[in-house]
């Protein structure tokens, strides 16, 4: 763990990390994510000579500025928010999920405000983000951070 991990109920802590858990984010991410966005895995749909050009422009971007924060409910992987430099002052909040459980408790908003608190102290100018227009809750969270 790096960063700071701070309890917002008893049973709910949010930690920044280096990487997230790959079995429990994968399957989080196929069964709440994709489950509702199936247009996500877009990355299959590539050819091979597309892959390869995808991976060697990630390459590219080995040093930018990442942030990922994990969501632990009863210490069980239960959402996250993960974005990067986009510029030298604006960061791009990529995608973030939570536990059907866990929404309108406040912790996609506390994900906000922790993201806000680490880019603000990493010097960016901006953060952005883009979203569905029917994720209200979503967009009713950010409108008020």
């Amino acid at each position: 763990m790096i960063g700071y991990a701070q309890p917002m109920s008893p049973n709910v802590v949010i930690e920044q990390i280096e990487e997230f858990p790959e079995r429990e984010f994968q399957t989080f991410f196929e069964k709440w994510l994709i489950s509702d966005y199936p247009f996500l895995p877009w990355r299959e749909q590539l050819s091979e000579t597309q892959r390869s050009k995808l991976k060697s422009l990630s390459d590219r971007t080995k040093d930018r500025f990442e942030l990922r924060l994990a969501v632990y409910h009863n210490r069980e992987f239960a959402g996250w928010s993960f974005g990067y430099q986009e510029s030298a002052h604006t960061y791009y909040m990529a995608n973030s999920a939570i536990a059907p459980e866990l929404r309108r408790t406040g912790v996609y908003t506390e994900l906000i405000t922790r993201t806000l608190d680490i880019t603000r102290e990493a010097g960016f100018q901006t953060v952005s983000s883009h979203h569905l227009l029917n994720n209200n809750p979503v967009i009713i969270a950010k409108l008020k951070a």
